[in-house]
């Protein structure tokens, strides 16, 4: 074969190969950033609009959410949406457990939820967890993205626990809220973020305490009681003596607190 024809051959073949790496890089970084786009990490929650269109992302891991039930199925099935704003895909959220939670008729309730997302697939479900539900209820969600909750809490932010406290009174809670002040013998005052206007929580901390600074972003799990020192100190053997006592007793008199069993520092959030 005369050389020039090599050298053309050699010259295609060349173009060829830098086509193909060019596609290769432009399908890599594409991938990276849709990848980018749904990274979930361990202290944070993830926006239930986000799971739909990257399901293939989430499929089979484990994920927090928290948010408004916007619909009911029966009482084990929940739809989810972000503050009723219909701002995107909602998700539906099945609870196999025995203690189902049970709601105030004063308003729909946010709830937080860890559980674990798949493709409903009821008769799969049923089997798994000898559970028996409505098919025609959940007839429009079949095969469509659901989380199957490891466990389910009512989540209502600080400022709505005081409007309806006697329905929160011995509740498990946990509560997402910012903390606006934290006092030395153990009382964290938390406040809905970003919000000055509504009303805050005092949420006692029993030993081992962890440490907290003023504006973190945190998950308070605990239980809601009236605040009385006295009965506070003997239930949880607090290290408040009786001149601490009466001085909380008289700033926070005919309150009720949250006293913590755990509480979860978030990463702090991006304005």
């Amino acid at each position: 074969m005369p050389l020039d024809k090599v050298y053309w051959k050699l010259k295609k073949v060349k173009k060829l190969l830098t086509i193909l790496l060019v596609l290769h890089l432009l399908i890599t970084l594409s991938a990276c950033q849709n990848s980018d786009e749904v990274v979930t990490k361990e202290n944070e929650f993830v926006d239930v609009a986000a799971i739909s269109p990257n399901i293939n992302h989430f499929m089979g891991k484990s994920v927090l959410v928290r948010n408004d039930i916007v619909e009911t199925i029966g009482t084990r099935g929940f739809v989810l949406d972000k503050d009723h704003v219909f701002s995107g895909e909602r998700i539906l959220v099945i609870d196999p457990s025995k203690n189902l939670l049970t709601f105030s008729n004063n308003k729909t309730p946010e709830v937080l939820v860890k559980g674990t997302v798949t493709k409903l697939n009821l008769n799969e479900i049923e089997t798994k967890y000898g559970l028996k539900l409505d098919a025609d209820g959940y007839r429009k969600y079949e095969k469509k993205p659901v989380i199957i909750a490891e466990f389910m809490m009512l989540s209502p932010d600080p400022g709505d626990i005081n409007d309806n406290v006697d329905f929160y009174n011995n509740q498990p809670l946990a509560i997402k809220g910012e903390v606006e002040a934290v006092t030395n013998y153990g009382l964290v005052i938390l406040d809905e973020e970003k919000i000055f206007s509504a009303k805050d929580l005092i949420v006692v901390q029993p030993k081992p305490r962890i440490e907290l600074h003023e504006d973190a972003i945190v998950i308070v799990y605990g239980v809601l009681r009236p605040f009385i020192p006295g009965e506070l100190v003997q239930a949880y053997n607090l290290d408040w003596d009786l001149s601490t006592q009466e001085e909380i007793e008289i700033e926070y008199s005919q309150k009720y607190v949250l006293v913590a069993n755990k509480i979860q520092l978030l990463e702090q959030e991006s304005d």
